[in-house]
């Protein structure tokens, strides 16, 4: 059986400058080795591993790899050939900035990663793609409540062979959401963290950002030079997990069991 091993986001080597800031700045969460970080996972067994890097890629991509020389990659960029803005306010800053105003703030945890797809009739094709590939070789779980929010979960090859022995209770970092969306036709790349502070401070830290009260964290969006946004998630630092959210997941319809 393939397992899913490992899932690597890249950016280009456009500018190196940032690139290498960001991978700093996320550098609490993660071990660093050259112009990647690799991210610390909750169980060291769990699989897949979740890296960030740049390396020599024309566009902004996905790898999964698994066993067997299994193999799928996702561009993440804008197929749909429309232009749509978001119906959000928001003002992206420089990445120096949030370094600034997070001074004395412990990052504690990556809770999770991953990246959307524009799409405006359905689900975006590339994501279906990705349901069929690697709904048997991980913990892939659509979102509960029906919003094409599409979760890989941490976990161990025993859990993955048997899906039925899952412990949604255990701590599951860092997840990796895949998200097929309509709000706006510009890609998007998220890192969701963990600040060791109120979240009613974090918020009045970065007003640019658009506040999202549901889950009571703050999206900021990072100038960069690439075609996509990329957006630091920050939320109030707590004990525990929500994964056992999963469990009321309705099975995916590529399952074979």
């Amino acid at each position: 059986m393939n397992i899913l091993d490992s899932i690597h986001i890249i950016l280009p080597e456009k500018d190196t400058v940032f690139t290498k800031e960001l991978i700093s700045f996320l550098s609490p969460v993660g071990k660093v080795s050259r112009d990647t970080i690799t991210f610390t996972k909750s169980v060291d067994s769990f699989v897949p591993t979740v890296s960030f890097s740049m390396k020599g890629s024309k566009v902004p991509r996905v790898i999964f790899h698994g066993t067997h020389e299994f193999k799928i990659e996702s561009e993440i960029v804008n197929s749909t050939g429309k232009v749509k803005d978001s119906p959000h306010s928001y003002e992206p800053i420089e990445l120096k900035t949030v370094v600034d105003r997070l001074t004395g703030r412990k990052m504690i945890e990556l809770d999770h990663t991953g990246f959307n797809l524009p799409w405006f009739e359905g689900i975006h094709p590339e994501i279906i793609k990705l349901r069929a590939n690697l709904d048997n070789k991980s913990i892939y779980k659509l979102f509960p409540t029906g919003e094409p929010w599409d979760f890989i979960l941490p976990a161990s090859r025993k859990e993955i062979i048997d899906k039925k022995s899952l412990d949604y209770s255990v701590v599951r970092r860092p997840k990796f959401e895949i998200v097929s969306f309509d709000k706006s036709s510009q890609p998007l790349i998220q890192f969701d963290l963990q600040i060791k502070d109120d979240a009613q401070i974090i918020r009045k830290l970065f007003p640019e950002g658009i506040y999202d009260p549901g889950p009571n964290n703050v999206w900021v969006y990072l100038k960069n030079p690439y075609d996509l946004d990329i957006c630091l998630v920050l939320n109030e630092w707590k004990t525990g997990d929500w994964s056992e959210f999963f469990t009321s997941s309705p099975p995916s319809q590529f399952r074979e069991d």
